[in-house]
Order: C-alpha cells, then sequence, then structure tokens
C-alpha cells in the first residue's frame, strides 16, 4: 500500500515498559496522522501482526529499548529497522514519510 492510500501515517506501538507517555508526544508533535497502540492486554506479536494488517507505512516501537533511550522505526515497505534515540524519533518519522511521499 502506498504511503498516499493508507488510513494513517504511522502506528505506535506500545509494549511492556512503553506506557510513560511517550507516544503521546510524538503523536502530538510529529504533524502526521498517527494511531497508538496502547493495548494493555494485548501481547506485542498480536500487537505486530495488527500493525501489518492494518497496513500503515510506518510502526514506531516504545518497548524495552525506552530504559537505554532509544526507540525502534520500521519502515514497513522496505522492512528497514532503525533504532533511535527517543529526541531524534519524531524527526527520523517525519524524515522517512517525506521520502516515502518522494518516492526515495
Amino acid at each position: 500500500m502506498a504511503v498516499q492510500e493508507a488510513g494513517q501515517d504511522a502506528l505506535v506501538l506500545l509494549e511492556r515498559g512503553g506506557h510513560d507517555g511517550s507516544a503521546r508526544r510524538v503523536d502530538v508533535a510529529a504533524g502526521l496522522d498517527v494511531l497508538v497502540d496502547d493495548r494493555r492486554k494485548v501481547s506485542a506479536g498480536v500487537k505486530f501482526k495488527d500493525y501489518e494488517l492494518v497496513g500503515v507505512p510506518f510502526g514506531l516501537v516504545v518497548g524495552r529499548s525506552l530504559a537505554d533511550g532509544q526507540v525502534e522505526i520500521r519502515v514497513r515497505a522496505t522492512g528497514e529497522t532503525m533504532v533511535v534515540p527517543v529526541e531524534e524519533a519524531v524527526e527520523r518519522l517525519r524524515e522517512a514519510h517525506a521520502a516515502a511521499l518522494k518516492g526515495e
């Protein structure tokens, strides 16, 4: 699915340990249409499966690596995964989104 055709631009997947409010800040700061999966009683595996089924172009995983100040950005079209500092996550997500819109 092309980025322009997707219902949302990104899906934030909260794993255990990722419920500190970071996802809400990304949602507001990114300026993108972001869906936050904050279901607490659903396993990470189910969330990842749902992410694939929904077809959202980008996933931002907020989980165990948050303790180290990092989050994971997943690019669905290429399968690429980037681990980035939390402070850079919004900008990196914007860059990846803009590149996808340009067809890069």
